[in-house]
């Protein structure tokens, strides 16, 4: 069980804090999938939370913004829906490999039915392969 809470701020001129997600999940990491040596298992799911201040700055359409086909809408804080990841990777010598699938829905979230939003379900997928430029002669096991 993983408990973050993450505060979040903008990148500008003129930073400042625009609220507050927290998403407890349940995390899974199996080594060695299937009894195939070297291959990682990674899931992950959880419900995410955001407060008003956060909800409002990427949901909110202020009046003086609405349109006919853009309402005013002021969003409330709480529940923001579901998100699920699974994600597989190895390591082969000095290049490590791994990929991902990750799935979002927006059903019952307090700012579903934003003007912004344009889709109540997500669904991404991602492979990375990177090079290990250089390690360490002596290595530490590592519990996790």
């Amino acid at each position: 069980l993983r408990l973050p809470l993450r505060g979040a701020v903008t990148i500008e001129s003129d930073p400042r804090f625009i609220g507050v997600q927290f998403f407890p999940h349940l995390n899974l990491d199996v080594k060695d999938v299937g009894g195939i040596e070297g291959w990682n298992l990674g899931v992950l799911a959880g419900p995410v939370y955001t407060d008003q201040r956060y909800n409002r700055y990427f949901y909110a359409v202020s009046p003086d913004e609405a349109t006919a086909s853009r309402p005013a809408y002021d969003p409330g804080g709480g529940y923001g829906g579901l998100q699920f990841i699974v994600a597989m990777s190895r390591r082969f010598g000095r290049a490590w490999v791994g990929g991902y699938l990750r799935y979002d829905t927006l059903a019952g979230a307090t700012y579903a039915d934003s003007p912004l939003v344009t889709s109540r379900r997500y669904a991404a997928g991602g492979i990375g392969v990177s090079w290990v430029l250089a390690e360490s002669s002596r290595r530490v096991p590592a519990s996790d």
